[in-house]
């Protein structure tokens, strides 16, 4: 089931460091949850990517790829995601910067 987020709330300032360019990051973050976010979730986050997917008689699982400006960023995302009742499965730095 597809979740959205509410209506009328945005992204913590600061949470990323730019939106629509990732130069100033300072790492890269796959975060895997279960379940099936929306793509309303990308306002909601900033400019991060994110893919489902999901297999016949299986749970949906989504993954996102966060440039962060640190681990605060990163906890942010994380809590918000928790609220959310998303399950977190796995959280990987792909890359420092």
């Amino acid at each position: 089931m597809r979740r959205k987020p509410p209506k009328g709330i945005s992204a913590v300032p600061g949470y990323f460091t730019m939106r629509g360019s990732w130069t100033d990051a300072r790492a890269m973050y796959l975060i895997r949850v279960l379940g099936e976010l929306d793509s309303a979730w990308l306002d909601y986050f900033g400019d991060i990517s994110l893919a489902v997917n999901t297999r016949r008689g299986e749970s949906s699982v989504t993954t996102l790829c966060a440039h962060a400006a640190d681990q605060a960023a990163v906890l942010g995302i994380l809590n918000s995601l928790y609220q959310f009742g998303y399950p977190l499965l796995s959280l990987q730095l792909v890359q420092a910067f």
